[in-house]
């Protein structure tokens, strides 16, 4: 999770701490390039009890050439 290439903990502290100040009834949507691994992680360690928070996936992981 600390790996040179991601570095998802900055990531996870933000959302932990977004969720310390809203309400327990409130849904966040989450869209980050690297979701998939990120949503992998927070499962994997466990960091929130409840499910506050949603993950989106880009689809687009290619330039976009015009």
């Amino acid at each position: 999770m600390t790996s040179v290439g991601e570095k998802q903990h900055y990531t996870l502290a933000l959302i932990q701490r977004l969720t310390e100040h809203i309400p327990d009834d409130m849904l966040v949507g989450l869209l980050y390039d690297i979701g998939c691994q990120l949503e992998r992680s927070w499962r994997k360690f466990k960091f929130f009890d409840n499910s506050q928070c949603v993950f989106y996936f880009i689809l687009f992981y290619s330039p976009l050439i015009l």
